[in-house]
């Protein structure tokens, strides 16, 4: 008897290659599920039994905005058939809010920029005093930098302020959010699969918020700006280089372990800068592992054949448990 194939929910048009070809590699089934084109029957129990969940906030940025807000959906529907889906509704929840982001790390005790949550910008007056600027306004639910507003001084958002020039995303929900300047010209993106951290790696912003790890991406930044649907914008000054970070300070490796862990998040990245006092802050949590191919020739690290493996070995638990 065949097994049944491993459902991906995707939506991006090569961000997941690498992992189909592991996938293909390994002699494993799996169907891609378009879920910017996508529909579904509630009353039909003929589902897949395993899904892995793909879902980016980002999807926003390449006009996927019908695979946003019916990907939740479909998601609870599968887990009410009792489908195994890895980064579930749960994780889908956390992924597109950075304030429930933020009430997580608080909950853990792990340091994070001051962060304020508001849905009118006429609130922002209330928390001025309280904030060291540069700031920076985010979408509650953003991907690759869109919509980061930063304002270096008082003077200047308050200017801003007067004059209505503060772009607000469709929800009206944003993050006021001190701005951590980095030591030196990185912040660091942490991998996780499985609640374990799998490599660390250096992300050289050059003043960047755009900092999506795809080699997709790394394409369009050193061309112009695209509204292409499949790739995330990015200037010609988006000059970022990821390296490998090694050894990363034990306290960190606990963090990030300790967050993935509470938030049941199988696999993702988790972001944090250091300051110049050597002072630590997580700033995103990333329940998408978007790895970086190139660190299995440059390093001999396999990122997408570990969570390839990872994602079969949760699929043999449904589907044949004698494995």
């Amino acid at each position: 008897m065949l097994k049944p194939p491993i459902g991906v929910l995707d939506e991006h048009p090569d961000w997941l290659e690498p992992l189909y070809s592991t996938f293909k590699d390994r002699g494993v089934e799996f169907e891609k599920i378009d879920i910017k084109c996508h529909s579904y029957y509630p009353q039909n129990k003929d589902i897949l039994p395993f899904y892995i969940n793909r879902l980016s906030p980002s999807a926003l940025n390449r006009n996927h905005h019908s695979a946003f807000t019916l990907t939740l959906d479909f998601i609870l529907h599968l887990e009410s058939l009792g489908a195994r889906i890895v980064n579930g509704s749960h994780t889908v929840l956390l992924e597109t809010s950075k304030a429930q982001q933020s009430s997580l790390l608080y909950k853990l005790g792990i340091p994070q920029p001051r962060t304020v949550v508001l849905n009118n910008i006429s609130e922002a007056g209330k928390y001025l005093d309280e904030l060291n600027f540069p700031i920076l306004i985010k979408p509650n639910c953003g991907g690759s930098g869109t919509g980061i507003q930063k304002y270096d001084s008082l003077q200047q958002f308050q200017s801003v302020l007067k004059n209505n020039q503060i772009q607000m995303p469709p929800e009206n929900v944003i993050l006021l959010q001190e701005f951590i300047q980095p030591a030196e010209d990185y912040i660091v993106r942490v991998e996780t699969i499985n609640g374990k951290v799998i490599y660390a790696m250096k992300v050289i912003t050059r003043g960047s918020f755009n900092l999506c790890p795809s080699e997709t991406c790394d394409e369009e930044r050193y061309t112009q700006t695209t509204d292409k649907m499949g790739y995330c914008a990015a200037t010609p000054s988006d000059s970022i280089k990821f390296e490998l970070y090694r050894n990363p300070p034990k306290d960190i490796v606990n963090a990030v372990e300790k967050i993935a862990t509470e938030a049941r998040l199988e696999c993702g990245a988790i972001e944090y800068v250091m300051d110049p006092s050597g002072k630590w802050y997580i700033y995103d949590i990333n329940a998408l592992s978007i790895l970086r191919s190139s660190f299995k020739t440059d390093y001999g690290i396999d990122g997408w054949g570990i969570l390839a493996d990872y994602f079969i070995q949760e699929y043999n638990k449904v589907v044949d448990p004698t494995k």
